[in-house]
Formats: C-alpha cells, sequence, structure tokens
C-alpha cells in the first residue's frame, strides 16, 4: 500500500514530460557533458573575476541571473505551484551542498591554476561511485569501477607529487569535490519526486539568501564589462545546472559519473586560452587516459542500450 501511494504522488507530483524519461544513460550522459561544458567556461570567468571581488559579490550578481533562469524553467516546468513539497529537508540539504561547494571552489581557483583545481576536483567522480553505492543501492560493475579508477589515475599521473592537497587552495579544491558528490547524490534522489524547475529554484533562492547578507560587508563596484561577466557566469551556470539535473534524471550517478572528467579537459584549455598555461607531455598523458575513461563508459553504455 505504501509503494502504491508513493507512485501516486510521484506521477501526480511530475509534469507530463518527466514521466516519459526513465532509464536512458546515452541522454543521461549527452545532458552532463554539456552541463561540464558550460561550468567550465563559468568556472574560468570566476577566477578572472576573483582577482577585484569578493566571492560572496560574485555569487549574488551571478545568483540573480540563476534565479530569473530557474524562475522561467519553473513556468514551463507547471509553474509556481511546484514549489508545492513533501521534502523540504531534502531540498534544504541540496541547498547547503550547494552554496557549499561553490564556496570552496571559488576559494581554490583564487589561489590555484584552474587546471590544477579541475584536477584535484576530478576525485569526486569516485566519491560519487562509491556513495551511489551505499545511498542509492546502485549495482556499479567492474567496468564502470575499471573506468573510474584508469580516470582518476589520469587525474595523479598530471597531478604528480606536487604537495598541491597541503594549502588552503588544494584543500578547498578536494572538499569542493567530496560536497559536489553528495549534492549529486542528492540530486538524483530528489529527482523521483521533484521537478527540475523546483530543484533550480530552491537552490538559486538558497545562493541569494546567503550572498545577499554576506556580500554587503565587502562591496566592491563592479565596471560594466565584469557586470556582463558575472551575467555570463549565471547563464552559463543557469543552463548547466538544468542539464545537470536532467542528466541525473535519465540516469545513475554511477554511469554519469566519469563524465565529469571532461571538465578538467576544459580546464586545460581555457587556462591555455586564457592564462597562457600551456600543459606539458605528462599532463597531456593524463588527460588522455581521463578522456579515454569517459568514452570507454560511453561506448559500453551505447551497447548495453542496443541490447536492450
Amino acid at each position: 500500500m505504501r509503494r502504491r501511494a508513493n507512485v501516486a504522488y510521484q506521477t501526480k507530483s511530475m509534469s507530463a514530460p518527466e514521466l516519459l524519461q526513465g532509464n536512458r544513460p546515452l541522454a543521461g550522459i549527452a545532458f552532463t557533458a554539456a552541463a561540464i561544458a558550460l561550468m567550465s567556461g563559468q568556472d574560468a570567468i570566476l577566477k578572472w573575476l576573483t582577482s577585484g571581488y569578493s566571492t560572496m559579490q560574485i555569487l549574488l550578481i551571478r545568483g540573480t541571473v540563476v534565479a530569473l533562469i530557474a524562475m522561467l524553467v519553473l513556468r514551463a516546468d507547471g509553474g509556481f505551484e511546484r514549489l508545492a513539497t513533501k521534502r523540504p529537508w531534502d531540498h534544504g540539504l541540496r541547498c547547503i551542498l550547494n552554496v557549499v561547494t561553490v564556496t570552496l571552489f571559488i576559494t581554490a581557483i583564487a589561489r590555484l591554476p584552474l587546471a590544477d583545481v579541475m584536477a584535484l576536483v576530478m576525485a569526486s567522480p569516485l566519491f560519487t561511485l562509491a556513495l551511489s553505492t551505499v545511498i542509492l543501492r546502485d549495482k556499479v560493475g567492474f567496468r564502470r569501477w575499471t573506468a573510474c579508477v584508469i580516470g582518476f589515475v589520469g587525474v595523479l599521473v598530471m597531478l604528480r607529487p606536487s604537495g598541491l592537497a597541503f594549502n588552503l587552495g588544494g584543500l578547498a579544491a578536494l572538499a569542493a569535490s567530496f560536497c559536489y558528490s553528495c549534492m549529486v547524490i542528492q540530486t538524483r534522489r530528489l529527482t523521483t519526486s521533484e521537478g527540475t524547475g523546483t530543484m533550480m529554484f530552491y537552490t538559486a533562492a538558497a545562493v541569494l539568501l546567503v550572498s545577499g547578507a554576506i556580500a554587503p560587508l565587502d562591496w566592491v563596484t563592479p565596471s560594466t564589462s565584469d557586470v556582463l561577466l558575472m551575467f555570463a557566469a549565471g547563464v552559463a551556470v543557469g543552463l548547466g545546472h538544468y542539464c545537470l539535473v536532467q542528466g541525473y534524471r535519465y540516469a545513475s550517478p554511477s554511469v554519469l559519473a566519469p563524465i565529469d572528467y571532461t571538465a578538467l579537459v576544459w580546464g586545460m584549455l581555457l587556462g591555455w586560452a586564457v592564462w597562457d598555461e600551456l600543459p606539458d607531455l605528462v599532463t597531456l598523458l593524463g588527460a588522455a587516459l581521463v578522456v579515454a575513461s569517459g568514452l570507454y563508459v560511453l561506448h559500453r553504455e551505447a551497447r548495453l542500450a542496443r541490447a536492450a
């Protein structure tokens, strides 16, 4: 009886398009890859801005744009009545994890090169795999574990024994990696009954609430170009957040975890284009392992989808 009631509640609370979204790993991988690309562009913008503005001021202006995008998605997702939820504590936990993750990440990129931060953050797929097996009871096969481990070996190859993890920037990046993995798991749990617009709205509201309270304490009047950059970061993270939620609606975290490694490639490309940080041959070798692990998972899921 309880299971039937739960299914009835989910059916009632989700819109028709969402009810059609089942276990579709290829769609989940496509959405997640797009999300990583958009958020990597946002990361580069944030690193550029941290030299002149506080974390909370950047989050406040960026968060305003994200909130507007969330409202548009919410309206298309069924209207503001979708904000009614029976899972306020789950939304609250996800909001806290998001605020902490973003704050830690900006702290890290303000102190380390973008590619180094991305390399440290790439521990998140392993955290996600481990958490998904415990919390979501996902069945993770040997091949998925192998793909993630190979990708992480690529990260270690790029890092080399450099002591990056023992300064404030490195510790912040590793902590952001773990918090991000927790947020991914929480996102997957919420997709069983909550709409994309609902999750985006609550997350954006939490960021605005926290940054709005702290940003005025260290406010610097931004230039017009910097305001435009902050708005661009908001558009990128808003669209990226939408794609991320959709990706985890279509596929489980254990399937999508290796796709996070593509952020490292984006970090290297943007670091070279903006800050003239050219990767050496060892870094390129590590990146090749990272890309290969992600492509293997894509190939594996395509074969399983055809077989099904």
